[in-house]
């Protein structure tokens, strides 16, 4: 392959994916979002620089919020406040942890398939109950070395600010961000 070729082809950027979002709580709505080369390259240079675990959780935490912002170009989930409120009871587009945790994991599932993902794998959703009433769920990752897990939570904030990323059993216990 000719130099030029080959800066070609690192210049160009990453082919189109697609997303399927839900929102209105309970997953009641879902629209297709799609991410396209430029958007993906810009994500993806989140992890240039990981190393270790610990920084691979923070790009986690930043990429997620990237595309959740990103999918407000074509989706309505940019009116999402954060956590489950009165204000947003109407708002087209709004997201509980169901939607949120949805979301999340095909977010993370992205990650892993275009490779980011070098310290962590990607699990499962997750539900806590407190008190037998107040059920909540999440999007997890497991470290490949440690085995342990975390919840990468993005209910707790406005749509498209970073994740909260913490230890599952922190979070199973009902560790907010702010604790």
């Amino acid at each position: 392959m000719s130099a030029t070729a080959l800066l070609l082809a690192l210049a160009t950027p990453l082919p189109p994916v697609t997303v399927e979002l839900c929102y209105n709580y309970g997953c009641a709505r879902q629209a297709v979002v799609r991410f396209t080369g430029s958007v993906l390259d810009t994500v993806g240079t989140l992890f240039d620089e990981v190393d270790d675990a610990a920084s691979e959780r923070l790009a986690v935490a930043l990429a997620t919020g990237m595309l959740a912002r990103a999918a407000t170009a074509e989706a309505p989930v940019g009116a999402d406040l954060g956590g489950n409120g009165y204000a947003e009871s109407d708002v087209e587009g709004r997201m509980d942890c169901i939607d949120h945790s949805t979301n999340t994991t095909r977010y993370l599932a992205l990650m892993n398939d275009r490779g980011w993902l070098r310290f962590h794998d990607t699990g499962p959703r997750v539900l806590r109950m407190n008190y037998f009433v107040v059920a909540h769920w999440t999007a997890t990752i497991r470290d490949r070395a440690t085995g342990t897990a975390y919840a990468v939570d993005t209910w707790f904030r406005r749509n498209g600010y970073p994740a909260v990323v913490m230890p599952l059993a922190q979070w199973k216990q009902g560790a907010h961000p702010r604790d």
